[in-house]
């Protein structure tokens, strides 16, 4: 008797928990930007910069996106997000000056409002040195952060030096597929199933990053 009273017990428990239609859906987590604040350069022509939401998997949870200056950056959704399950907002750095970006984002039965903040200045170039073996590419980068150059698809080695104020953080190969692989300085690299080198760059005194891409077609 007691063994079927913890039965009907237990059940009434699990009943009241999981309710007609079953298990409790887990609360949605409440998103997040991947960054809250950048410092960007100011290209001509432009150069864009990606910011992912996170816990945003559908463009249709973003409303009321806007930049409060559209002369400084312009924000908008990427059409078709590459290498990301989320959302992500695509800035594109116009002038110098400051602007706050700002959205809401519906996730379950609620909504919250995010804000992202956006340095632009003018752009410098922060390389003393790109060198993929003998060739040394810093001059290319005077007045852009994006380079073509002819992939040699033989074993390379690469070297980057930052100019004085900043310092070199990372060095990044991808491929095709857009597959990331970190090397250190000074490496030699067989370039041949790679299509990007990419040297990401920080000056402390300016809090600003920058990154600098050298595309090998």
């Amino acid at each position: 008797m007691r063994h079927t009273r913890r039965m009907i017990m237990l059940l009434l428990t699990v009943l009241a928990l999981t309710g007609v239609c079953g298990v409790l859906a887990p609360k949605a987590a409440a998103p997040r930007l991947s960054s809250r604040e950048a410092t960007y350069f100011a290209l001509d022509p432009p150069a864009l910069f990606t910011i992912d939401i996170i816990g945003a998997t559908s463009k249709s949870q973003i409303a009321e996106l806007k930049s409060s200056r559209n002369d400084v950056a312009t924000v908008e959704i990427e059409k078709n997000p590459r290498y990301s399950k989320y959302v992500r907002l695509v800035v594109e750095p116009r002038s110098p000056g400051k602007t706050t970006v700002s959205f809401k984002v519906k996730y379950g039965s609620k909504t919250k409002k995010l804000t992202f903040r956006a340095t632009v200045r003018k752009y410098e170039n922060v390389c003393a040195s790109f060198k993929v073996g003998s060739k040394n590419y810093a001059s290319k980068f005077n007045k852009k952060m994006f380079v073509t150059a002819g992939n040699p698809k033989k074993s390379r080695k690469i070297s980057v030096e930052a100019k004085k104020g900043w310092k070199l953080l990372h060095i990044r190969l991808y491929t095709k597929n857009g597959r990331e692989t970190l090397i250190d300085n000074n490496t030699t690299v067989n370039l041949k199933k790679y299509r990007q080198i990419y040297a990401d760059f920080y000056s402390g005194k300016l809090d600003a990053s920058s990154t600098l891409v050298l595309d090998m077609y």
